[in-house]
C-alpha cells in the first residue's frame, strides 16, 4: 500500500521529470540538416540495403537526403543498387571512401575501378579513387579491371547482380 507522501512525491518527480522534458525539447537546436561528411559506426551498424554490417571502410557508401536523413551501405554496389529502386529527393548528396586512403569522397566526382578480383563485401568488386590517374593505377593491381565514372557505374554494378 503506499501511503500519502510517498505518492505525493512520485507525482512530485514526474511532475519535475515532464518540466525537464518539455524545457530539454525547446533547448534542442533547430530543423538544420547535418553537414560534413557522413559518420559510420564501423562494426556496430548495418548496411541499408542487405542489413550486412558494415566493417571495411574501403568499400563504406553513404547518402544524405536534405532532409538530414542518412544511408550507410557496407559495400558501393549496394548503394547504387538502393539508389536505382528507391524515390529519392533529387537534391540527396552521395559518398563514397577511397580504397587506399578510406576518406570520403563525392560520388558524383569520384574515379571507380571494377573487377571481379575485387573483394568488397557483397562481391559488387567496386572501389573508389580520388581521381581517374589513382583508378588507373589502383586498376594495374587487379585482374581485367577497368575504370568507371559514377553515371556508368549504375549499368555496371547491375550487369554484376
Amino acid at each position: 500500500m503506499v501511503t500519502r507522501r510517498a505518492f505525493l512525491s512520485l507525482v512530485g518527480a514526474a511532475g519535475a521529470a515532464g518540466v525537464a522534458t518539455v524545457a530539454g525539447i525547446q533547448l534542442l537546436p533547430g530543423d538544420s540538416a547535418p553537414t560534413g561528411d557522413p559518420v559510420v559506426r564501423y562494426g556496430q551498424e548495418n548496411c541499408a540495403r542487405c542489413r550486412m554490417t558494415i566493417s571495411d571502410a574501403r568499400f563504406a557508401a553513404a547518402w544524405r537526403e536534405p532532409s538530414g536523413k542518412e544511408k550507410h551501405f557496407d559495400d558501393i554496389g549496394c548503394m547504387v543498387l538502393q539508389q536505382r529502386e528507391t524515390e529519392i529527393p533529387e537534391s540527396t548528396r552521395f559518398w563514397v571512401n577511397d580504397y587506399e586512403t578510406q576518406t570520403w569522397l563525392d560520388a558524383a566526382t569520384a574515379s571507380y575501378v571494377l573487377s571481379k578480383s575485387i573483394d568488397s563485401p557483397m562481391a559488387y568488386g567496386v572501389a573508389a579513387s580520388a581521381t581517374p590517374e589513382r583508378a588507373d593505377a589502383l586498376a594495374t593491381r587487379f585482374d581485367a579491371a577497368t575504370v568507371s565514372k559514377w553515371s556508368g557505374l549504375d549499368t555496371s554494378v547491375s550487369a554484376r547482380s
